[in-house]
Formats: C-alpha cells, sequence, structure tokens
C-alpha cells in the first residue's frame, strides 16, 4: 500500500498544468469607455465595473494561449459581446433568474503565444458587471519530482511534520475617491454662450473640473431671455433666438466636446412652450379656475407661464419633429425630454381632451372637485398620466427613426403627483431617469434625496433601469458625501450625478460640483 501511493504521488507530480493568472478590473492594464468602477462586497478584490450605457466598453491587452472573463448575472442583466483581436467570438446574455457573481461569462483557449487584445462591449442599456480575468499564459507547470527513495521492509521512514504555513495577507481593498460612472453638468444654452470662446472656455473648465456629459438645452425651457419653445439651432419648425442665427453653437459644442472625450446630451424641453402656445390658441393648456375653464397662466400674474395640452396629437406632433429635426442635423451620444408633464389637476381642460376622457369614463372631468382626493380624481389623473407615457412611446420611437441613441428624461419627485408624471408607466419607453432631488428648493431635509425620491423611483422602475439623480451644484461636500455614502450602501448600481446651474456656469461653481460626482 505504501508503495503504491508513493508511486501515484511520482505520477501526479510529473503531470504538467497549465499556469494561469488572475487580473482584477483595477488592473492598470485596463481601458474603460463609458464603464465606472464601484465597490461591491461581492466582488474579486470589493471592486468591480458595471454599465447600463450602450457601446460601452472594457478593453485588456494580454500576452498568453486563453482568457476567461468574470463578472455578474443576474435579473434584467443585458448582454456582453466578446472581441478578441478585433474578431468578435461571442454574445452572452448575463439575464438571470438568479443573481450570481464569480459567473464565467467567456472563455477562449488555444490562442497563439502571443499579445493579444480582448474587448468586452455593452450591447444594449441593461446592467452588465464584469469582475476579473483569468489569464493562460501559455506555459506549465511541472513540479521537480522528488527522487524515489529506496523501499525497504523496515524501518518505516520518518514522517516530517507539515510547516505551518502563515495565511496570506488580505487583500486591501482600492478605496480612492471614485468618480461616478457620468458626471453631467446641465447646461442652459441661451444662459451660457453667445460666442465660440465661451464654449471652449466652458469645455475646458469642464474637463478640468472631471465631468464627462453636457447637457446642453436646445431649445429654451423658461420664459426668460428669449420665450420659452424658442430654439438654439437652425431650425425650418420653431424660431432660432438670434444670437444663434449666424453662430452654429451647437455644432461648436459637440465638435470641442469630442476633442475633449466630453459627451454630449440633448436636452429638449417639450410641453413648456411659449411659442406653441402662441402658434395655436387650440394648443394652449386650459384650466379650471373658479368654476370656468380658461387658458392656464401661472399662479402669477405679473409673470404668466405658458403650457401646451401633452394630450392633443397636433401638439404632439409639433414637438416630435423638432426633436426629429434636431436629430437630423446633428449627432449626440443621447437624448433627455423634460416637461413632460401637466402642472396640476385641473388641467387640461380643453374640448378634446374632456371629450376623450368622457368617452371612457362616462364624466365630464370638468365636474370633478380637484381640491379633494375622491375616485373621480384618481380616475383622471390616471388617464393624464397614461397618455404622457403613451407620448414618451412617440418620442422613443421617433428618436429610433433618425438615431440609435438611448433616450431620458428629467422627472419631478414622488410628492408631485398632481402633475400625472408615472415613472412606472415612462419606464416602457425611457432608457434613463433623471429624478430633480433639489431637497432644499422644495424645504425638504437632505435624506429626503434618499429616502423619498430614489427610493421611490427604484420602486417603480426597478434598481436595473438607469438613473442619475439631478442635484443643485452648490451644495457641500459633506452633504454630497453622505448622499453617495447612501446610495452607495443602498443601490450601488446608482453612481452617477446631474449638476444643474440655472444661470452662467463658473469655474468654481464645477469645482464645487465635482466634489458631488466624487464617492
Amino acid at each position: 500500500m505504501f508503495i503504491k501511493s508513493i508511486v501515484g504521488m511520482l505520477i501526479a507530480a510529473n503531470i504538467a498544468s497549465a499556469a494561469t493568472s488572475k487580473v482584477d478590473d483595477s488592473d492598470k492594464g485596463w481601458t474603460w469607455y463609458r464603464i465606472g468602477s464601484y465597490a461591491d462586497d461581492d466582488a474579486y478584490k470589493l471592486i468591480a465595473h458595471g454599465t447600463h450605457n450602450r457601446n460601452s466598453y472594457g478593453q485588456y491587452t494580454f500576452n498568453g494561449t486563453g482568457v476567461a472573463v468574470y463578472g455578474w448575472q443576474g435579473p434584467n442583466g443585458g448582454q456582453l459581446e466578446f472581441i478578441v483581436d478585433g474578431v468578435s467570438r461571442k454574445t452572452v446574455s448575463v439575464a438571470s433568474s438568479i443573481e450570481r457573481y464569480n459567473f464565467k461569462m467567456f472563455e477562449i483557449a488555444n490562442l497563439s503565444k502571443s499579445s493579444h487584445t480582448l474587448r468586452i462591449v455593452s450591447k444594449n442599456t441593461k446592467w452588465v458587471m464584469i469582475d476579473y480575468l483569468v489569464i493562460e499564459d501559455g506555459s506549465t507547470t511541472t513540479p521537480t519530482p522528488t527522487p524515489s527513495p529506496t523501499v525497504s521492509p523496515s524501518p518505516p521512514p520518518t514522517v516530517t511534520p507539515t510547516p505551518t504555513v502563515s495565511p496570506s495577507p488580505t487583500a486591501t481593498p482600492q478605496d480612492p475617491t471614485r468618480y461616478t460612472d457620468d458626471r453631467e453638468l446641465v447646461v442652459r444654452t441661451i444662459a451660457n454662450f453667445s460666442k465660440a470662446d465661451d464654449v471652449v472656455k466652458f469645455l475646458d473648465m469642464a474637463k478640468r473640473n472631471n465631468f464627462n456629459i453636457v447637457s446642453v438645452s436646445i431649445k429654451q425651457d423658461e420664459d426668460e431671455n428669449v420665450p420659452s419653445g424658442t430654439v438654439f439651432y437652425p431650425s425650418k419648425i420653431a424660431p432660432v433666438a438670434a444670437v444663434y442665427k449666424n453662430f452654429d453653437v451647437i455644432g461648436t459644442i459637440i465638435t470641442e466636446a469630442a476633442k475633449r472625450g466630453i459627451r454630449v446630451k440633448a436636452w429638449i424641453p417639450q410641453f413648456h412652450d411659449q411659442v406653441a402656445a402662441r402658434k395655436n390658441a387650440d394648443w394652449a393648456m386650459k384650466a379650471l379656475v373658479n368654476g370656468k375653464i380658461v387658458p392656464f397662466q401661472g399662479s402669477n400674474p405679473d409673470s404668466p407661464e405658458y403650457f401646451v395640452n401633452p394630450i392633443n396629437p397636433e401638439v404632439q406632433d409639433y414637438e416630435i419633429s423638432i426633436i426629429k429635426e434636431f436629430l437630423s442635423l446633428y449627432k449626440v451620444d443621447s437624448v433627455a425630454i423634460d416637461w413632460l408633464r401637466f402642472d396640476n389637476w385641473n388641467m387640461d381642460m380643453s374640448d378634446r381632451t374632456r371629450s376623450d376622457f368622457q368617452a371612457i369614463y362616462g364624466y365630464d372631468p370638468a365636474t370633478i372637485n380637484f381640491a379633494q382626493s375622491s375616485t373621480k380624481r384618481t380616475q383622471w389623473n390616471e388617464f393624464r398620466m397614461q397618455k404622457v407615457a403613451d407620448y414618451a412611446g412617440r418620442v422613443k420611437a421617433a428618436v429610433q427613426s433618425v438615431q440609435n441613441v438611448p433616450l431620458g428624461s428629467y422627472t419631478l419627485p414622488p410628492e408631485f403627483i398632481e402633475c400625472a408624471q408615472s415613472a412606472k408607466r415612462l419606464a416602457q419607453h425611457l432608457d434613463f431617469f433623471s429624478p430633480m432631488a433639489y431637497y432644499d428648493d422644495w424645504g425638504y431635509q437632505l435624506n429626503w434625496v434618499y429616502d423619498s425620491v430614489i427610493a421611490d423611483l427604484v420602486s417603480e422602475v426597478g434598481i436595473t433601469k438607469k438613473i442619475i439623480p439631478a442635484y443643485n451644484y452648490y451644495w457641500s461636500v459633506s452633504e454630497f458625501q453622505q448622499i453617495y455614502k447612501t446610495l452607495n450602501t443602498r443601490y450601488p448600481q446608482i453612481r452617477g450625478g446631474s449638476f444643474f446651474k440655472y444661470g452662467k456656469w463658473a469655474e468654481s461653481d464645477m469645482t464645487t460640483a465635482d466634489q458631488g460626482s466624487k464617492k
């Protein structure tokens, strides 16, 4: 028995095994494009890279004969394409009813013993995560066999005690002040750019302060400087702001942003549109005020507001025509619509909307007491919510017909139910949400950001839907740190930050906001 065991050990010792090495996603050899790192207790070395962005990628060049890729698999997972040396080898779905880490997503062997480049590309806007690689370097490890001992029946060999093996030191998790995936500045065009030099200076500041997205207004949102609905590109549909009739501000932004590796998001407000309201009186939003149906002009008679009816098909056609015209002229990275809502319970009260509602529910919405909660008021709001969501579906189809880019929206907090904006219904058509989490604007405490705004949105759209919260740029570093620490614990997939300033951005503003784009 003893002789057989020695022979078995000698045979096993001479079996050659392939040498492998493990490469974490934090390795400096990686190149990442639109995929951010984040802390994850279940990941190798407690760090992973993940994204919702379509066509984002990670790339790694290695020497060896094979490689395996490990990451996450779970509900609503996306698709990854694995490209080796410029050749697509496989596209894999990581969707599964069960969540798993250390999931082998891809493996290739029998490559030539040389340098190879692996690129991993996200194919849609669902969540994907890359954790580490195992590389086969092409060599083999063959332990040196122990010389065969002289076998004699007596005495038995002396057994040397096995030495105590000291445990390997625990890997220290990397905890840099890690930037989030999307560091976005929201820019009101008319307030920031009047000449090309303004664009260059702004983008240089954005680059210095580590921002990688500018969300630029394509169409005026407020009735200040120029009427809402005025556009900032050479349109044949809507009036162009005078300052931009001989200055292609959007083209300049796109060109200069590309030079600095900054993405451009087209921010296109919708139904807060004075130009459209004046274009056709039938398009203007109607409200029930003191028992009378009148054009809605807000609560301040000294500063009227102008909304158009989101339910009117002609209004929808007009707003969509602007989106399609713009996208036919400029290539952008994504589109964000805004003002996708009503302003209160008591609108829209136009004849057409009332007729459509009555055909479904059998009564005139003008008879509803909007001051009190009731079944009828709920029915009215559900009707409007669905109409707004259906419109988002039309916008999605329009965008996709011109450019295959993600579509999202800046959305109101859950408290604003009277505005008929349902995130759950919109989620069918939108690729991302930017909830407006301006706690101080609305008189809330800081915890409202994550306990109400984010928590409610996640419950409506799910954690795998991309969420980029919108913050006021001027909050303190400690406030931003509290938000990010809480989000990292509760919703580690939410790593983006969008920062808004109503007026002209200064570098000091960006420096302040930059602190908020770090964890």
